[in-house]
């Protein structure tokens, strides 16, 4: 997200990961270093994003995605955006799933407690 403004951070449950949501209409899962932050795991950390893109079926819609959550295990993570759709992703960045369900931009995701 070099340009655009950032949305939305969600930790992941169990490992370093970070997922970050922008108005550039990606999502990016950030691999965080282990230990005390200082500029060689900074370099480290923005050279390994995995950048899962919001390709909008709406072309003229807003596709900033607007927000995004880990599900209670960490195996998936769900992102929201101006299109309306929900995605739900793999942390490795594989797309599973797309929801069509809502006109407008979402602003807010929550998983149930079994995460599915």
């Amino acid at each position: 997200h070099d340009t655009q403004e950032v949305y939305f951070c969600s930790w992941h449950p169990k490992l370093n990961l970070l997922a970050t949501s922008a108005a550039d209409s990606t999502v990016r899962i950030w691999t965080i270093p282990r230990g005390p932050c200082d500029a060689s795991s900074e370099k480290i950390a923005c050279s390994n994003a995995i950048v899962l893109k919001h390709e909008s079926v709406k072309k003229q819609q807003n596709k900033d995605v607007t927000v995004c959550a880990w599900n209670h295990q960490g195996t998936l993570l769900a992102s929201g955006s101006g299109d309306g759709y929900v995605r739900v992703w793999t942390p490795s960045g594989e797309l599973k799933l797309s929801l069509v369900a809502h006109k407008a931009t979402i602003f807010s995701l929550k998983w149930n407690q079994k995460g599915n």
